[in-house]
Order: C-alpha cells, then structure tokens, then sequence
C-alpha cells in the first residue's frame, strides 16, 4: 500500500462499482479535491461481471479494468491497492489501515460491498468446486 499523504478532502473505502462511481462522480464534479480511493485488493477496481466471461479463456491482469491506470492521476485520484482499513475514528476523521499506516479525511464514503454466503452442497466440498468473486 501506498499512501502518499496523511489527509484529504474524500476519502473512499471500496474498490468496487460503488467506490469507483463515486470517484468518477467526484472527478467530474469536485475537481481540485484531493480523493484517496482505497481497495483491499491486489489491483485497480475492474468489471467483476467479466471474471468468469473470461476465467476459461484466460485474462491479462489489467484486461477489465474500468480505468486505465493513468485515469486515476489525470483525475486526481490517488489510488491505495491492498490497503485494508481495519478501524475508523470519526471523532478524528482518521482511518487507520492493517499495515499501521493511518490518514485523516474531510468526506468519507464507505463503499466495502458485500460477501455473499456460499454453501456448496456437501457432496461437492474438495471436488474442484471454487467460488469465484474476485480476480485474485
């Protein structure tokens, strides 16, 4: 994780369809603020839909992205991969992150999405079954 600053305007936790539409929502309407946007993983936000569209036929790791790695820059938005916000204090507007490192915020969004609970059939448990809901 890289994180170049100790505060912003925005601070988003979640990389998925929420946080980055909030991002791109923030880049055309609040240029100048200065937005962190923050994901737990190992790449820049992409199209969950098209993971198992392309699992069969293999993928480059970028292959889905819904931004080129430059977008983030040109917009002023600095992104955070493998950050894990494990504790919020909002007395202090501070995020505190798994790896120690801590930032204070303006404006916090916290868009984290969702685990779904998936219980194969007992029948299937060790017999090639996977549950397939990130790219990692």
């Amino acid at each position: 994780m890289q994180i170049h600053d100790t505060s912003y305007d925005i601070v988003i936790v979640g990389g998925g369809s929420a946080g980055f539409s909030a991002a791109t929502t923030i880049a055309q309407a609040a240029g100048g603020a200065k937005v962190l946007l923050v994901t737990d993983e190992d790449r820049a936000p992409y199209k969950r839909t098209q993971i198992s569209k392309k699992l069969a036929a293999g993928f480059e790791r970028e292959a889905f992205g819904l931004a080129p790695a430059e977008w983030y820059a040109q917009n002023g938005i600095e992104l955070a991969v493998g950050a894990e916000a494990v504790s919020l204090e909002p007395s202090s507007h501070t995020i505190r992150f798994r790896d120690g490192g801590a930032c204070r915020y303006r404006k916090l969004i916290l868009a984290p999405g969702a685990e779904p609970a998936v219980v194969p059939p007992p029948e299937l448990l060790g017999r090639g079954v996977h549950v397939v809901r990130t790219a990692g």
